[in-house]
């Protein structure tokens, strides 16, 4: 009696495992093509999820994001000034990824009058992040300003981000003519001053004039 159910046992046990194999057998090639697609897609950046979203700029009520672009150097904006008064740029600072990237501007300094558009660029290094042409990236943003008429002690700020492609072009801030007269003149230390803050940088990043 015991060999009957010893041997019950195995031929279930044999079936069992048959069983197990065929499955495997079947559906493991599907199940790896699966994987490959997938990881195929991964690759692509088609599963990324920031590409899914829409193209975004939003910089809080305080100023309207009228246009905007990420390019391989920075950020070039189309803002409008819906403070309700005259304020003045005290700093930029942008950050991808938790990490605050080393950026200038020469709209930093300027006055700018309530209801006015400006064009807002701002040169950022890129070098060391996975910021790179053709993707898809988010780009935080918080704009210090302060009011024309309360002054530099009373600082505010407004949090906001930017989402959209990076495209395979770069911003030009600065002008040859200008950075090549100052070069010549010794009045590079001025150009912050003329043109605001961030402009002699400018110059010697986009044409190697001003630097020391």
């Amino acid at each position: 009696m015991t060999g009957k159910i010893e041997k019950r046992l195995k031929e279930i046990f044999s079936k069992s495992s048959q069983s197990a194999l065929e499955f495997l057998t079947t559906y493991g090639w599907a199940f790896i093509v699966i994987l490959i697609m997938i990881a195929t897609l991964s690759y692509f950046g088609i599963l990324q999820p920031s590409k899914l979203l829409p193209n975004r700029c939003n910089l809080g009520s305080e100023f309207g994001c009228v246009d905007y672009l990420i390019a391989e150097n920075g950020l070039q904006l189309k803002l409008k000034n819906n403070v309700g008064s005259p304020i003045i740029i005290d700093s930029f600072t942008v950050s991808h990824q938790n990490i605050n990237l080393d950026c200038s501007s020469s709209t930093i300094g300027a006055s700018w009058n309530s209801g006015h558009l400006r064009d807002v660029p701002i040169i950022c290094n890129f070098s060391n992040t996975r910021i790179i042409s053709g993707n898809k990236e988010k780009i935080n943003l918080m704009i210090s300003y302060y009011g024309v008429d309360s002054g530099s002690n009373y600082i505010s700020s407004v949090q906001g981000e930017i989402l959209a492609p990076v495209i395979n072009a770069t911003i030009t801030v600065s002008d040859n003519n200008i950075c090549q007269n100052a070069e010549d003149n010794g009045l590079c230390d001025g150009l912050d001053i003329v043109f605001g803050l961030g402009y002699k940088t400018a110059c010697c990043s986009e044409y190697n004039l001003c630097c020391s």
